[in-house]
């Protein structure tokens, strides 16, 4: 067997055009989700942290005789510039009245939605990004008073859990765009959760 070399990629400087798409079914028979996307400008950082289990198994006096490790999901921190009622509505599950004033409630169900992204990085190619199923829920706000000879930029972050399809078991789904493998995909990569 000849040796390979891990293809050089550049490194991640950029985050932009996040989508999502509610999802409508997750059953065995497949999963399906809303036609048409709602867009979000204005991200700022998308933090992803993995949720792995590791389990191990000791045999024959050694301590770690075989290692399990497996990806069960993602927490998911999404900072944006700003953050309105129709946002929140979407991807909270919180209502919006005739006024077009918003009330949130202890009984308001988050939907379950896909979230689609590019990242940029420095070699000109950008990743582009499905994460299948997550549910939103309202992040921490601050509010600061203006200063003299300042901004205090005042940025909402709404947090995210994202699971396996009952469906498929899949989670994420990631392609880079000077893939030649991905050059059919790429076209049509937002236009709904990727599918093979």
């Amino acid at each position: 067997m000849s040796d390979t070399t891990m293809k050089k990629l550049g490194i991640l400087i950029g985050c932009r055009d996040v989508v999502f798409a509610k999802m409508t079914a997750d059953e065995a028979s497949g999963a399906t989700y809303e036609a048409g996307l709602f867009k979000a400008p204005g991200v700022i950082e998308v933090a992803l942290t993995a949720q792995v289990t590791n389990e191990s198994l000791a045999a024959d006096d050694v301590p770690l005789y075989e290692v399990l490790n497996s990806l069960d999901g993602f927490d998911l921190s999404l900072t944006m510039a700003s953050v309105g009622n129709d946002g929140k509505a979407y991807l909270l599950g919180n209502n919006v009245d005739t006024n077009g004033v918003l009330t949130e409630a202890s009984d308001d169900d988050a939907p379950y939605v896909a979230m689609g992204f590019k990242t940029a990085r420095s070699d000109g190619s950008d990743d582009y990004i499905w994460l299948y199923k997550g549910k939103f829920a309202q992040g921490d706000s601050t509010f600061h008073t203006k200063e003299r000879g300042a901004v205090n930029w005042q940025t909402p972050v709404l947090t995210a859990t994202f699971i396996p399809r009952i469906a498929d078991k899949k989670i994420r789904a990631v392609a880079n765009s000077e893939d030649s493998a991905f050059a059919t995909a790429k076209a049509t990569f937002f236009n709904a959760p990727y599918s093979a």
